[in-house]
């Protein structure tokens, strides 16, 4: 299943810009509403979620390096943990 995610996200990364704002996380971040968080605080900055519903610490420096590291955020948000608990 995570697979398919990383697999996803590399697409998606194929047509994102570097820079912007990166959500990177487990099952807290997957579903924020992105595109209702830009409006409601005015965000002009490109902004991509690249969580998933399941991560765990052992994996999630691996995923960041296959999901994320292209895309060269400016700013990221971390959440993890929680599926470690």
């Amino acid at each position: 299943m995570k697979e398919l995610e990383i697999r996803k996200y590399q697409s998606l990364n194929k047509v994102a810009n570097c820079g912007g704002i990166v959500m990177f996380g487990s099952k807290d971040l997957f579903d924020l509403p992105l595109c209702e968080l830009k409006q409601a605080f005015d965000i002009n900055d490109d902004l991509y979620n690249r969580s998933f519903e399941s991560l765990s610490l052992n994996d999630a420096q691996d995923v960041y390096a296959q999901c994320v590291s292209d895309i060269k955020p400016d700013t990221l948000f971390i959440q993890l943990g929680a599926d470690d608990v």
